[in-house]
């Protein structure tokens, strides 16, 4: 029939569309047989649906016909061709045309199943116009098993064309071509199949072929075979069912004692002692009843004779699946052997082993194509064994070109080589992780010596890597730990005597690296050379005692080859062996000689403090001492004014001594922090550079005096007198230290002393401050004159040539300013002090001249005057009286409260601070200030102002008059307080 006879049979099917006449019915149905016949010779889904849309058009009358298939989802119609109005040429598609189910007229097609026709477009709101809209519209399902795979839609630019009969025709079309996609599906799938079976059956053929071409070759397989498992260094055995041993190999003997003849066909429980039957029964019920291998992750230990074994487990099944027996392999963990692989006499046993072994193993052929895998390769895919057998990497698809180039690479050096090649590296796994592993790589090699394919063994190892990152990193946090506590530790060959480690830390406490440490410490002797010889002895018996196995703890000193000497405290204790024999000691060594020099330095601060105490109570015993001599010298030599006799120069003379005797006062307390201060804020270097004439012409020309100074000099907080006093007396010992002369360096520098500072010299307070430094080059000092240099009254001169407080008075001063003073000397290297004085927060300020003062008289005051002396009471009230005051005199508190209650008016208050009898001096003025707290006080002591001050009994409304005085202090103090 051709294709117009057709048309004219199909042309006006809506003319009788209950389905038309008999003849039209019978062209009909003829067209539709070809059509069928046609589908026949279809062989692919393209074909099938371009060839639909034709003749749905071409032979069926139809102006257009689109068919659209669902995607693998199941949520989207697809256009795959297309023929008509909308591509009149039946080209290729190339933007096809997506339809969601659900939507629009096929789209609801796809998801009722149902047929749908619609007359006018125009109308339906769910219509999608395309290319060119349409007014009419039909469309019919494509169904496989009741299951929509696609639609036929068909358009008209007529209202109302399609009818009862196009439905039929497009209908029985869609059924048919629904069969064909599932005859083609099935015939993919056929075909896939036949594929893998013809696939499989070459292979089959292939090794059918091979075995009997090769059959000596496969004997000689199975003797090296027979041969690795009767060498391997693992007990392997197979078990029935009922627990007898099928199978066991020479290695299973040699732990057990019986031979292969004597194990087969018996139990456990006859081998083996019962405790260890016992576990492998249980091991061998678990199998059976999971069917799973008991794999490294729940391998476990049986005591068997004098080896203890690690043992894992799993099922032997038969080629339908089932289990046969129990398979087991026993790695001898006594000797720390690494076996990943046992071995069988044949093919089954083989394959068993290498599924219970935890690690990845497959075999590849030359064509690089996979012949046998293992569980653990199937999970490391992510793939089924049947997907992975047969392919080659690349045919996998999981891995990118460069990796499966590199894997290619890989297997060709095996080849090349001929040996087994490790190599560490990343892996990918199916669940995207990238552990790391061991990768070996082995070539196998057939009967005639050439290679047959290349085997493989990945292990990962990335928990192994981490324990040695956290072991790497726990080593480094032991470094620095023990670098920061300055802590050594090494191990010592008590056999051999020679040193096995040492540590960064315990060989630079000796001044040398590990391996010099090592190397000098060769033999005991040898070691002991390291020791101060003070503490050889000691050291010695102390490693005495450690040989004898004895653990100790000791200190001692080393000299570095530098020459330098370190406190070491060191514990150490011995190693024994099964003999219980010293073979090694074990010790940890701490470098003490910070703290020691600390101890020391607190120990002489501790000394000098408690020298200061002593020596601030002397000074205020002798200042009223002086104070009596000098006040009564003062009076009597206005008495005798007017004589010319002896008397006059008898009492210059006692008013010189008082004089002297106050300046060697004044020094005992600056060394006990208590002298009178005027802390200003100055230039040292202006001070400094005033003072060079004057040192100059006390030093001599013989000595060389230079002075710098650091530019942008901050002031310093001090008092200006005590400082030159402080610089005099240190160029006065520079002098002495360099009879031939020699030169004097002075300078002034800004530094900032931090915590650490501080910490080592005790009483030393972290900051700023202003450093002035004194150095000779003269003879220097012992180890033993430094310790002592700031003590009062030491001193290395003879008799009568000095008092030795000038240092100590340095000392005092700087104290007292708040600051620190060092002393750097060697016998023969000179002498470095330096002064470190508080920085101001102030400018510096010229020095103002003091005006001229007339002696103020008083005008019948009273004066409560409280002095537990009696001739130092007398000489005040005679100084008192001169200056036109009224006295009231008490001996102590009491006595001035019984003449308080005799004559309550008085105006000022004049009380020494210490007095006798329980209560001090302020102690008994802040009982009267109870009462009138604007009453004046003035306080007479040997004390500074800021030792008052800190001891908290100098308040507002009350002065300080320092002892020793003369009439013109006590007026003008009196004065000043009775304002």
């Amino acid at each position: 029939m051709t294709q117009s006879t057709f048309r004219r049979r199909c042309t006006d099917v809506r003319r009788d569309q209950a389905g038309g006449g008999p003849d039209e019915k019978a062209a009909t149905l003829s067209t539709i047989n070809d059509f069928a016949i046609e589908l026949l010779s279809i062989g692919t889904t393209s074909d099938l649906v371009w060839y639909v849309a034709r003749e749905v058009v071409a032979r069926l009358g139809f102006v257009d016909c689109v068919i659209y298939l669902l995607n693998e989802a199941g949520d989207t119609l697809r256009q795959v061709a297309a023929i008509g109005v909308k591509n009149p040429q039946g080209e290729q598609i190339v933007n096809a045309l997506r339809i969601p189910v659900g939507k629009g007229i096929t789209g609801r097609v796809a998801q009722s199943k149902a047929p749908l026709i619609v007359d006018d477009l125009s109308k339906d709101e769910t219509y999608i116009p395309d290319v060119e809209p349409a007014l009419s519209e039909i469309c019919v399902p494509l169904l496989i098993d009741d299951a929509v795979v696609g639609v036929i839609d068909c358009e008209d630019p007529r209202p109302a064309h399609f009818g009862q009969a196009h439905l039929e025709i497009l209908t029985t079309v869609a059924a048919m071509t629904s069969g064909k996609l599932k005859l083609l599906e099935e015939a993919r799938q056929a075909e896939a199949r036949a594929e893998a079976l013809s696939r499989l059956n070459t292979q089959h053929e292939r090794e059918i072929l091979e075995r009997k071409k090769t059959e000596e070759r496969l004997r000689e397989n199975q003797a090296l075979i027979q041969a690795l498992v009767h060498h391997a260094p693992v007990a392997i055995s197979i078990k029935d069912r009922a627990g007898r041993y099928s199978f066991v190999s020479p290695a299973f003997c040699r732990s057990l004692g019986p031979s292969v003849d004597e194990a087969v066909g018996r139990t456990s429980e006859e081998l083996l002692p019962p405790e260890a039957a016992a576990k492998l029964r249980a091991a061998d019920e678990m199998v059976l009843a999971t069917g799973e291998a008991l794999g490294a992750d729940k391998a476990f230990a049986v005591e068997i004779g004098p080896l203890m074994h690690l043992i894992t487990k799993f099922p032997v099944r038969d080629p339908q699946g089932e289990i046969v027996g129990i398979g087991t392999i026993g790695v001898d963990i006594t000797e720390q052997e690494k076996t990943k692989e046992a071995l069988s006499r044949n093919e089954a046993y083989l394959r068993a082993l290498v599924e219970a072994n935890p690690s990845s193993i497959f075999l590849k052929d030359l064509e690089r194509r996979y012949v046998l895998i293992n569980s653990a390769f199937e999970k490391v895919l992510g793939r089924r064994r049947e997907e992975i057998v047969g392919k080659t990497v690349a045919e996998l698809e999981l891995y990118d070109r460069t990796f499966v180039e590199e894997i290619d690479a890989f297997d060709d050096e095996v080849l090349r080589s001929g040996k087994a090649i490790h190599r560490e590296q990343q892996s990918y796994l199916a669940d995207g992780s990238r552990p790391t592993t061991i990768l070996t790589k082995f070539p196998i090699f057939g009967a005639d010596g050439k290679p047959s394919g290349i085997g493989t063994m990945e292990t990962d190892i990335t928990e192994q890597k981490q324990a040695e990152e956290r072991l790497r990193q726990s080593e480094q946090r032991l470094r620095q730990a023990t670098k920061l506590a300055r802590i050594g530790y090494y191990l010592w060959d008590a056999v051999d005597e020679r040193c096995l480690f040492c540590s960064e830390e315990h060989a630079r406490l000796h001044g040398l690296s590990p391996q010099a440490f090592i190397d000098r410490t060769a033999s005991a002797a040898a070691r002991v050379w390291l020791v101060h010889p003070e503490d050889r002895e000691l050291f010695e018996h102390s490693m005495r005692e450690l040989r004898g196995g004895r653990s100790i703890e000791i200190e001692y000193r080393i000299l570095t080859p530098g020459g330098d000497c370190h406190y070491i405290r060191e514990v150490a204790e011995p190693i024994f062996d099964e003999a219980k024999r010293v073979v090694q000691e074990v010790g940890a060594s701490q470098d003490m000689t910070a703290l020691r020099r600390v101890e020391s330095r607190l120990a002489q601060a501790q000394k000098m403090e408690a020298v200061g105490q002593l020596t601030g109570g002397i000074a205020h015993d002798f200042n009223n001492l002086l104070a009596i001599i000098a006040g009564n010298a003062e009076i009597l030599d206005k008495e005798v004014a007017e004589e010319t006799g002896g008397a006059k120069p008898m009492l210059s003379a006692i008013s010189r001594a008082a004089g002297r005797g106050s300046e060697l006062t004044s020094r005992l307390l600056a060394f006990s922090r208590r002298q009178p201060l005027r802390p200003v804020p100055i230039y040292l270097s202006d001070l400094v550079g005033s003072m060079s004439d004057l040192l100059r012409r006390s030093l001599g020309e013989t000595i060389e005096i230079a002075v710098r100074a650091e530019p942008d000099l901050w002031p310093a907080m001090v008092d200006p007198g005590q400082v030159e006093n402080a610089i005099l007396n240190l160029a006065l010992n520079a002098r002495d230290a360099m009879p031939a002369g020699g030169a004097l360096a002075i300078e002034c520098a800004n530094v900032c002393l931090d915590e650490a500072f501080a910490k080592q010299h005790p009483e030393t307070r972290a900051g700023d401050h202003v450093v002035l430094t004194v150095a000779d080059c003269g003879s220097g000092m012992s180890d033993h004159v430094r310790d002592h240099a700031f003590e009062p009254f030491f001193t290395t001169k003879d008799v009568g040539e000095g008092s030795g407080l000038g240092l100590s008075m340095v000392y005092g001063f700087a104290k007292q300013s708040g600051g620190h003073v060092t002393i750097e000397s060697a016998e023969g290297r000179g002498t470095t002090v330096k002064l470190y004085l508080p920085r101001s927060d102030e400018p510096a300020r010229p020095a103002q001249p003091k005006p001229s003062e007339s002696l103020p008289q008083g005008r019948g005051e009273s004066v409560l005057l409280i002095e537990d002396d009696p001739d130092v009471r007398s000489l005040m009230s005679t100084l008192l009286t001169n200056l036109g005051y009224r006295i009231i005199e008490a001996a102590d508190a009491s006595a001035a409260r019984a003449a308080l209650a005799d004559d309550a008016q008085i105006d000022v208050v004049l009380s020494d601070v210490v007095l006798p009898g329980g209560t001090s001096g302020p102690a008994f003025v802040q009982e009267l200030q109870s009462q009138r707290p604007e009453l004046p006080v003035v306080f007479m002591s040997g004390y500074s102002a800021e030792a008052a001050r800190r001891d908290g009994f100098l308040g507002p409304n009350s002065q300080l008059l320092q002892k020793p005085f003369g009439g013109r202090e006590l007026a003008l103090v009196l004065q000043k307080a009775l304002g």
